[in-house]
């Protein structure tokens, strides 16, 4: 590269070097009008663009464009507070709280990442997912709500609920089930009335589902033969205040309540199990190290491995007839209410009928020999008083003839042999001896 010289470098060094002298700078008209028609030109340009298309929405929305959830606030302008409740069961100020605890989560889980965005807010989304969970028995019609497509709606409000059940299962299920243990139970008077000893109940919901497709042997897994449908079941744990404090995965309709139990008995004996400062509370079952459990006939059998109380909803506690009370009544008297529940909980209900009636046809005829005996009894002791009037009658004549025979002994001429009147005396007073005894021998044997 050649080298460059400046006119510094070519002057030679004895002669001294000039000082530039400092000019003003001076600006060029003809660049300068140049330049402004130019950027007059481009914004013209820009202005043919944009008259191109037309600034007015061929349908205006009734939702704000700057609001964070156009949807909520329509909802909330058009139906008022009622409008929220009814759509979701969460009046305003309840869903302002649910979305207060849920945003921070939201926005480090949902929408985020690469791929495409959700053109829907999140507050929107959880309005949507409350009216699903209360409303969704078809996609159709709760799309048609928001004015979406159901197919788009339905993926959007699942992909929602998969992004929050994380946060909703820690927050709502599993805090809960740390906060409200049994001396805390105890402590606020929330127990079961008459199983003050169990910490919860627990049983299995079910939610209808369409037919699946596929041959009967697959379709079958689905089909509850208690309900007749087809659906899922999902086993619920819930603490005397109202809380839920377990909540499963689905299973397919087929399965069994006791199934469904012994597949998530690990997390029933932490729940239930008793802390080291609740062995001193009050328990009928002090050798137990675990609390009781509540659960209805469809747990059969796991009162044999667990403390359970299996509570019937059959004849024996659903019917409240005298009948059947006398015999609640029976039982408690001759067994406690635990061992009550177990007893009638072991029973199928045909084994619990045959139990009614057999105690009240004994019952029944106990009361009909006790009023035969009594009627007997009633007229034993009328006869008796019958004979004793009779038994005072002579003995009353027969003092009456004493008396007449001693008056004649005391007036008889002494050539009258005194041997007769004694012996008729004796005689007399013979049988009223006996019928004074007779008498008596009744009256203690009434």
């Amino acid at each position: 590269m050649p080298r460059r010289y400046s006119l510094q470098d070519s002057q030679s060094p004895s002669q001294p070097t000039p000082q530039p002298t400092q000019q003003p700078s001076h600006v060029n008209t003809r660049a300068f009008t140049r330049g402004m028609a130019l950027l007059e030109d481009l914004e013209q340009q820009r202005r043919d663009k944009l008259a191109r298309f037309t600034t007015v929405r061929q349908e205006e929305p009734d939702e704000d464009a700057d609001s964070n959830s156009p949807i909520y606030d329509a909802f909330l302008s058009t139906q008022g507070p009622e409008g929220i409740f009814s759509l979701t069961n969460f009046s305003p100020s309840e869903f302002d709280l649910l979305w207060a605890d849920l945003r921070h989560f939201v926005s480090k889980n949902w929408n985020v990442g690469s791929g495409r965005k959700s053109e829907v807010s999140a507050r929107d989304l959880l309005l949507m997912m409350l009216a699903s969970m209360k409303h969704c028995g078809n996609w159709d019609v709760v799309a048609l709500v928001f004015s979406q497509k159901p197919p788009t709606f339905e993926k959007r409000v699942l992909g929602y609920i998969k992004a929050v059940h994380p946060f909703f299962m820690r927050s709502y299920v599993a805090q809960l089930a740390e906060q409200w243990s049994m001396k805390n139970l105890i402590a606020s008077g929330n127990q079961f009335k008459n199983f003050p000893f169990a910490r919860y109940a627990t049983d299995v919901t079910f939610q209808q589902t369409n037919t699946p497709f596929g041959s009967y042997a697959e379709k079958k897994h689905y089909y509850s033969g208690k309900h007749s449908l087809y659906g899922h079941k999902v086993e619920i744990s819930v603490v005397p205040n109202g809380f839920a404090i377990f909540c499963t995965e689905h299973y397919k309709g087929s399965i069994s309540d006791k199934t469904i139990f012994d597949e998530n008995v690990d997390v029933h004996k932490a729940g239930l199990a008793k802390q080291q400062d609740e062995t001193l509370l009050a328990d009928p079952n002090r050798e137990h190290t675990s609390w009781a459990v509540l659960a209805d006939k469809g747990y059969q059998g796991i009162q044999h491995e667990y403390s359970t109380i299996v509570q019937s909803t059959n004849i024996m506690s659903s019917t409240n007839t005298a009948a059947h009370q006398a015999v609640l009544a029976l039982l408690r008297r001759a067994f406690d209410d635990k061992d009550t529940a177990l007893l009638l909980g072991g029973m199928t209900p045909d084994n619990q009928t045959r139990l009614v009636e057999g105690i009240g046809s004994t019952i029944d005829l106990s009361v009909a020999e006790a009023t035969a005996a009594q009627k007997a009894l009633e007229e034993q002791v009328a006869q008796m008083s019958s004979h004793r009037r009779n038994l005072e009658d002579s003995l009353r004549i027969a003092r009456e003839k004493i008396a007449t025979l001693e008056d004649q002994a005391s007036t008889m001429s002494p050539m009258v042999a005194p041997s007769k009147i004694l012996s008729e005396s004796l005689t007399m007073r013979s049988r009223a001896s006996r019928a004074l005894r007779s008498w008596k021998h009744h009256r203690l044997l009434a």
